[in-house]
């Protein structure tokens, strides 16, 4: 896929009809398209992903978890197409650091859950756990580029590339491309 064309079919457009251009491209490749939303940053979140027709999963064991947790939870996403949920989200939360978005081959959507759940726990060195939130869009690019390979290897392991919503100095929402090298590069900078 030729990222300048994408660049540069989209220079023209709104910022979030840029993004869903973009997400529209993508979803057209061999890759399958996912989203991580967290639902902690918005009340709003939940019940509308409940009405998205694009198929979803808590990333924790829903069985186990309370509706209150299930309110602030992280949701993997398999986006199939780009309905009116991925549109509201990004035109909504693009600015706002609520989701993450990565391609992955045919890899199962449970096993997927499985692979990122593992990434929300961090143990420090005196053996205490705590809950890592790696997925919001402020903490991800951080954290892939501050990662030795191996770590990049193992998060990269299941997904190819991964676009981060971020705000510029100026205020401006930009679409960041990441990769298993830990370099980041913007796409979209309306």
């Amino acid at each position: 896929m030729d990222m300048q064309n994408i660049k540069n079919t989209h220079k023209n457009t709104e910022p979030a009809e840029q993004w869903i251009n973009f997400l529209k491209t993508i979803s057209n490749s061999e890759e399958h398209l996912y989203m991580i939303i967290d639902c902690a940053h918005d009340t709003r979140i939940l019940p509308a992903l409940a009405k998205s027709l694009n198929s979803r999963c808590c990333l924790f064991n829903e069985e186990n978890v309370s509706e209150t947790i299930k309110a602030v939870a992280p949701f993997l996403v398999k986006i199939k197409n780009i309905d009116e949920f991925v549109s509201w989200c990004i035109s909504e939360g693009m600015h706002r650091h609520w989701m993450i978005f990565f391609t992955s081959a045919d890899q199962h959507v449970s096993d997927l859950r499985l692979h990122f759940k593992h990434f929300s726990l961090a143990h420090t060195p005196d053996g205490k756990q705590y809950f890592f939130r790696y997925y919001d869009a402020r903490v991800l690019p951080v954290f892939i580029t501050s990662c030795e390979q191996r770590e990049r290897d193992d998060f990269f392991r299941h997904c190819k590339t991964i676009w981060v919503p971020q705000v510029s100095h100026e205020g401006s929402a930009q679409l960041l491309q990441l990769d298993i090298t830990g370099a980041a590069q913007v796409l979209l900078n309306p």
